[in-house]
């Protein structure tokens, strides 16, 4: 093993980390006080100092000129290149689910049981999509954002771009989580009771229904150009592959650590995952960078204890990862494969 991390920068927000988001070789990050901070040019830049409510969910557009940040509060607020450009009200609904497209300048906007969708660049509300299955518990876009799927707990609702006036829906169950595969050609949901749906594109109707799963799917990721998806489930980590028109799982020793997070790499198809150690002292968090058979290729033991609940997210370019916690540390990385 060779040192593949190296610590680029290390510092402390005032609550816990709720979201990172990333660019090609930078990142921003939220707290729980309502913090947004964004680090540029090697300091650590506040858009957002800390308030009385919350942020939950923070994305950057696809080209990385806008940064959109929601939560408690009710309000979406949209920097574009360090300024302040636009503010979306939800009258006090919270916001946890923003998605946007992986194209465009258009942004998704969970607001209860319905979806707004903007073209931020011209400040225009385009559709309003509404979701009569429950409120919004996860949305997301296809690779070329011809697509969006909505998922709650009445199942997923699929809208296509040339016609918002009805949808596919997908799985009539409660859906927690919905991901597309890089390629789009397949779509993925996690139930809340211990289910992993998976279906092909064009063919909602017909689903493969992976049941008794060790426990209920908290994260659940695609690898960058493979038909695998990684899966944490009872804190174990799964690769789901498809062959033989079918899905076939890889999963880690059952005396593996237990596994906080996952970050599916945004070029190639590995995927780095924080495990927690126990050692006689204080707990340790390592970071494991793996393929898609689970094949370690590199470990790194962080500079820090473990503190439960964590988020990883890669850079655009796959060449930094930033970490962030529960007492509100985060830490980026560079990374050499």
């Amino acid at each position: 093993m060779t040192d593949f991390l190296t610590l680029q920068w290390q510092g402390e927000l005032n609550e816990a980390i709720t979201a990172i988001a990333t660019t090609t070789d930078s990142w921003a990050a939220s707290s729980a006080a309502g913090e947004v901070v964004c680090w540029q040019n090697q300091q650590l830049v506040y858009y957002q100092t800390a308030g009385n409510f919350s942020i939950d969910c923070l994305q950057y557009s696809a080209d990385g000129r806008y940064l959109a940040a929601a939560g408690q509060a009710g309000i979406v607020k949209i920097w574009r290149e360090d300024e302040p450009w636009q503010t979306i009200s939800a009258q006090r609904v919270w916001i946890d689910r923003l998605a946007w497209h992986p194209v465009q300048p258009i942004l998704a906007v969970a607001i209860g049981k319905q979806v707004q969708i903007w073209q931020v660049a011209q400040q225009e509300l385009l559709v309003t999509l509404p979701f009569d299955q429950s409120a919004v518990c996860d949305l997301c876009w296809n690779f070329d954002g011809s697509q969006i799927a909505v998922a709650g707990y009445g199942g997923v609702a699929v809208w296509s771009w040339d016609n918002w006036q009805q949808y596919e829906l997908l799985a009539a169950t409660s859906v927690h989580q919905v991901a597309w595969s890089s390629d789009g050609q397949f779509l993925a949901a996690a139930t809340i009771d211990r289910q992993l749906i998976i279906a092909i594109s064009q063919e909602l109707e017909s689903p493969w229904v992976i049941s008794d799963l060790p426990a209920k799917i908290s994260q659940m990721q695609w690898l960058s150009g493979e038909s695998t998806l990684a899966i944490i489930s009872n804190q174990e980590l799964i690769c789901w592959q498809y062959a033989e028109e079918n899905w076939h799982p890889q999963a880690t020793e059952l005396d593996a650590p237990p596994t906080i997070t996952i970050a599916a790499h945004a070029q190639l198809p590995i995927v780095a995952a924080l495990v927690t150690i126990a050692q006689d002292s204080a707990p340790e968090n390592v970071i494991l960078i793996q393929d898609a058979n689970l094949t370690t290729l590199d470990t790194v033991t962080t500079k820090y204890p473990a503190l439960g609940q964590a988020i990883l997210q890669w850079s655009k370019a796959g060449t930094n990862l930033a970490l962030g916690d529960k007492s509100g540390q985060v830490s980026w990385w560079s990374v050499r494969l």
